[in-house]
């Protein structure tokens, strides 16, 4: 489930955006950013053959950049992750930031979803919420298919980063 969210990240992309703290950010705009960003490392993992490069691994980690990672640990873990050592918690950071970054980009070669195919809208109700639908063709058990896809980005509304993401 965990690498599914992940994968789906990769699906769709655009150009950097700076996260400032503060409540009165666009989250829209924010998404529209990040997926745009993602698409655009899809594309060049295509055109790339998934190799990965230094290139590659730049603009990899600017997406990166853009999610809390410790807020996913967290999450992923809780309740029990103030019951893991420091030590044990970075581990599981790095590995957590380590599969979004270098097995998830290769396969993004595999994704084929055009940045204006991408919808954006606030989630009623629901603050920090911006639900992101488009239809991607992507490989699956070696032939290319259409689906629709629809992921829920959750931020945190201080940091306006990614804390978790709910792939439909």
């Amino acid at each position: 489930m965990f690498f599914q969210k992940f994968a789906a990240f990769f699906l769709l992309a655009s150009s950097s955006c700076a996260f400032a703290a503060s409540p009165a950010k666009d989250l829209t705009a924010i998404s529209r950013d990040f997926m745009f960003e993602i698409v655009e490392v899809a594309n060049f993992s295509k055109t790339k053959s998934g190799q990965i490069s230094q290139e590659s691994q730049n603009r990899v980690k600017s997406v990166s950049a853009k999610i809390d990672f410790v807020a996913l640990a967290r999450k992923a873990l809780a309740p029990k992750w103030s019951k893991y050592s420091e030590a044990q918690r970075k581990d599981f950071l790095a590995t957590l930031q380590e599969l979004l970054e270098q097995v998830v980009y290769p396969k993004a070669k595999n994704i084929n979803v055009q940045s204006d195919d991408l919808k954006f809208e606030a989630v009623p109700g629901k603050k920090g919420r911006i639900k992101v639908t488009a239809e991607v063709e992507r490989e699956k058990k070696g032939e290319m298919v259409t689906q629709n896809i629809e992921i829920e980005l959750i931020f945190d509304l201080k940091s306006s980063k990614i804390i978790d993401a709910a792939v439909e």
